[in-house]
């Protein structure tokens, strides 16, 4: 993984893995950031063990099975993160900071834009509008009244379909609202139902790897520029809100451990 540091997890009896941890969001795949903040959510819940929950955080975000993450050393709990020593406090200490310290970039409805895998995609504003119920102009062409009216319709329809916005099922509505939103320049939904679900399937298949910073620069650009217009899609900001997710399970858990104190 590009940027990545290696560090040696380590237990009462050695080296138990030899991991590579990202040291930017850039680098951290959509999948590994929803299961690690989804596990992290559980930590300081009444009837949940914080260490488990914080082992099963790491070893979903970095991919090992989880009865080796409950073999490493366990670290200091409450103090300082200064450098990953392969101890399961330093490894979610630094993963948490990651995630937390992410500043989504800022953009504008009218260069809307990411790029994955070298190919540049845009977000048209004419798809902004559908997205946000917004009237469509009398002066668009055919095409782009139809990809309106259809991403509407198949974004209204992920909503109802998914129902859940947490674990897989955020991951895979998110890939599927990406397939249906951004285009390469020039680039049309098809008219043909069939073509169309092809279409969504293989884009939804390609982003299947994207990383957490560009995702949630999206989730970010929605959530502030379409609720002014008069959306009432409630997912835009899902993504965002499992940073809080985060927070509030390490606040909770040190607000118990004190009160202990």
């Amino acid at each position: 993984m590009p940027g990545g540091i290696n560090v040696k997890i380590k237990g009462e009896s050695g080296i138990i893995a030899d991991v590579v941890i990202p040291n930017s969001f850039s680098d951290v795949k959509l999948s590994q950031y929803i299961d690690f903040t989804n596990a992290a959510a559980g930590i300081g819940e009444v009837g949940t063990n914080p260490i488990v929950q914080m082992a099963r955080a790491v070893s979903e975000f970095i991919g090992i099975d989880l009865d080796e993450m409950l073999r490493a050393n366990v670290g200091d709990l409450y103090g300082e993160i200064d450098e990953l020593d392969g101890s399961l406090r330093t490894l979610f200490g630094w993963i948490s900071k990651m995630c937390l310290e992410f500043k989504p970039a800022l953009m504008q409805p009218e260069s809307a834009s990411f790029t994955y895998k070298g190919e540049t995609f845009v977000i048209p504003v004419i798809v902004q509008g559908a997205l946000a119920g917004v009237p469509i102009l009398p002066n668009v062409s055919v095409v782009e009244a139809v990809e309106a009216f259809e991403t509407h319709r198949l974004s209204q329809r992920s909503i109802e379909e998914t129902g859940d916005e947490t674990g897989s099922f955020l991951f895979s509505y998110y890939l599927r609202m990406l397939a249906v939103i951004a285009r390469k320049p020039g680039e049309y939904l098809p008219a043909d139902e069939m073509e169309r679900e092809r279409f969504l399937s293989d884009r939804q298949t390609f982003f299947k790897d994207i990383d957490a910073a560009t995702a949630l620069n999206v989730d970010f650009f929605l959530f502030n520029t379409l609720p002014p217009l008069g959306t009432t899609n409630h997912v835009f900001g899902s993504l965002m809100l499992q940073n809080l997710k985060v927070a509030a399970g390490t606040l909770k858990q040190k607000l118990r451990h004190g009160k202990r104190r």
